[in-house]
C-alpha cells in the first residue's frame, strides 16, 4: 500500500529487531493469533520475511518482504540465506557511508578549527604589535621578538633591529635614561 506508514510495532518487522534475526511467515492468516496481528489487519500480508540490517553490531533497521499471496511452503534454507546476506551488504555500504560522512564531519571541524586558530592568532598578534607597552620574548638569552613600543624604548630604529640581541643588556636598572646605550648596541650589532 503506497504511502502507508505504520508503527514498528504494528509491524512484522518488530519481531526482526526484538529477536535480532530472520523472521519468515509462509501463511501468516493460518495462525490464528497473527491474524488479529495489526499488520495482517492493515495490508492482508500473507507471507513475509525480514532479516535485521547491522552496522557496527548495533540494529540499524530491517530488510523485509512481504505479499498478499500465501507461499506455497515455508521458507528455504537458501531464501534465508539470500535475504541475511543482502542485508549483510547493505550494512557494509551503509557502515562505509557513515564512516565517511563521520570523517567530513570531522576534517570540517579540524578545518574550523584551524581558521579560529589562525584568526586567535591574528588577533593576538595585532593586539602584542600595537600594544604601547613594551613586550618582548627571550629564548637562549636572546630578544627572540620584540614589539614597536619596546624597540622605542630602547631607542632601536626597528624591532627587527632588536632581534637576536643578548637581552641580559636590557635588565630594567639599564634602561632608566639610559635607551643611549641601547640605540648604540643596535648599531654597533649592524
Amino acid at each position: 500500500m503506497r504511502g502507508l506508514e505504520l508503527k514498528l510495532s504494528d509491524t512484522f518487522c518488530a519481531a526482526v529487531i526484538k529477536l535480532k534475526k530472520t523472521v519468515a511467515y509462509a501463511h501468516i492468516g493460518a495462525k490464528e493469533e497473527m491474524r488479529e496481528h495489526p499488520a495482517y489487519q492493515l495490508c492482508k500480508s500473507e507471507s513475509y520475511i525480514g532479516t535485521p540490517i547491522f552496522i557496527n553490531n548495533r540494529t540499524y533497521g530491517t530488510l523485509s518482504f512481504s505479499s498478499r499471496e500465501i507461499k506455497k511452503k515455508d521458507f528455504e534454507y537458501q531464501e534465508i540465506e539470500i535475504i541475511e546476506l543482502m542485508a549483510q551488504s547493505i550494512g557494509k555500504i551503509l557502515g562505509v557511508h557513515q564512516m565517511e560522512v563521520e570523517r567530513q564531519q570531522v576534517e570540517k571541524e579540524r578545518c574550523d578549527l584551524i581558521v579560529s586558530l589562525q584568526e586567535s592568532e591574528e588577533r593576538y598578534r595585532r593586539l602584542v604589535e600595537l600594544s604601547p607597552e613594551a613586550i618582548a620574548v627571550h629564548s637562549q638569552g636572546k630578544i627572540a621578538y620584540i614589539n614597536a613600543a619596546g624597540a622605542k624604548l630602547l631607542g632601536a630604529s626597528s624591532p627587527e633591529a632588536l632581534i637576536g640581541f643578548p637581552g641580559i643588556a636590557f635588565r630594567p636598572s639599564k634602561l632608566c635614561g639610559n635607551s643611549q646605550r641601547a640605540h648604540s648596541a643596535s648599531r654597533e650589532r649592524k
